[in-house]
């Protein structure tokens, strides 16, 4: 590698399996994948695919419905 020139690390892939009951936010798709490093960068990455999903999870307040289960 060459002095100054940084490469950084390719982000990972992860699956995120939609639940039933919110599905029709990702046309019918049961798992989406997803580039991030991060919980905020693969939900920021899943909320731009699908905007509407972000509102059926994410109220204004910006905190994730009590509701929501995330399993990392």
């Amino acid at each position: 590698m060459a002095a100054g020139i940084f490469l950084a690390p390719p982000m990972s892939a992860v699956t995120i399996r939609i639940p039933q009951v919110l599905q029709h936010h990702t046309d019918g798709l049961r798992s989406i994948n997803v580039d991030g490093e991060t919980v905020e960068e693969v939900l920021e990455a899943l909320f731009s695919a699908y905007p509407t999903l972000r509102e059926s999870l994410i109220p204004e307040s910006g905190n994730v419905l009590e509701a929501t289960n995330l399993f990392l």
